[in-house]
């Protein structure tokens, strides 16, 4: 099948999100890409979203964000901001993200912190595991959120585990968990539940545990790529395209893909947008909407 590749206009994707509104009711877009903030309609579309009740969240990576756009994100009337941080220290985030990029992400939270809720958003990695309880202390003092996710493989990377990135010590592995899972009780400032954060430990101590959490994305998740081609999960093959079916019918046309996907083998449940941590979450039909701008 061929997809187009050419990102969808304005006035296309505020027609798919009334189409969106008109099934749904109220639901939480999440805005992600690539980095969503390089299209300059951005703005547009999240005042178009908050107008019409929906809850609008944008992840971002921080770096395009100055005291203009800052300005701009509050108008639109944006719900919440997710700010990727790596790095307790300068040199931790800068060796991750490139150079330069820690500045600009303490910049655009210092913008931020006091007029959109604030979640600081960090991969887990060999690089950081010394930092990891800073950075929740961090977010306490800011009285911003942090969630955690763990290394999250492509299907064609067998070796996941001899990556640079992969954290080799086991001891300190278990005691960076078990004091997240202290601070989880205590600060409430950390958004996974502890039985996410079992699992990410349990994934990076290479145990079967996260394995037995059974997959639910293909109940909750409904993800618009650039050029309205939607996927249930990035690893399945696309299900429909927005820009010219309705996405009611997209959803109800899943079924063959669905059970394929009950049987992955490939449990992601480490990574958050793949968790969920009750029955009330598997029976909501979407907890979560994504649109991808490149």
């Amino acid at each position: 099948m061929q997809h187009p590749e050419e990102e969808l206009a304005t006035d296309k994707w505020i027609k798919i999100i009334i189409n969106l509104q008109k099934w749904l009711g109220s639901f939480p877009l999440a805005i992600t890409g690539g980095e969503p903030l390089m299209r300059e309609d951005l703005f547009k579309i999240i005042n178009f979203s908050h107008k019409l009740g929906l809850v609008t969240i944008l992840n971002t990576n921080g770096t395009l964000i100055d005291k203009g756009t800052a300005e701009k994100l509050v108008k639109s009337g944006l719900d919440i901001i997710c700010i990727s941080l790596d790095g307790f220290k300068e040199e931790t985030q800068d060796n991750l993200r490139g150079k330069g990029v820690y500045k600009k992400v303490m910049s655009a939270i210092g913008y931020i912190k006091n007029q959109i809720r604030l979640q600081i958003r960090t991969t887990i990695l060999q690089q950081n595991l010394d930092e990891i309880l800073k950075l929740v202390e961090f977010a306490k003092e800011n009285r911003l959120t942090i969630s955690f996710s763990g290394l999250f493989p492509s299907r064609m990377d067998t070796d996941v585990q001899n990556n640079d990135l992969w954290p080799k010590d086991k001891e300190k592995i278990d005691w960076v968990f078990d004091q997240l899972i202290l601070k989880k009780k205590k600060y409430h400032n950390i958004r996974n539940p502890v039985r996410h954060l079992r699992i990410i430990k349990s994934y990076y101590q290479q145990s079967d545990e996260h394995r037995y959490y059974c997959c639910q994305v293909y109940q909750k998740n409904y993800n618009i790529m650039h050029n309205g081609i939607v996927r249930l999960c990035h690893g399945f093959e696309p299900i429909g395209d927005i820009a010219t079916a309705a996405p009611d019918a997209i959803w109800n046309s899943r079924a063959i893909l669905k059970e394929g996907m009950k049987r992955c083998k490939f449990n992601c449940s480490f990574m958050n947008c793949r968790f969920h941590e009750n029955l009330l979450e598997k029976i909501v039909l979407f907890k979560d909407m994504f649109l991808h701008f490149t």
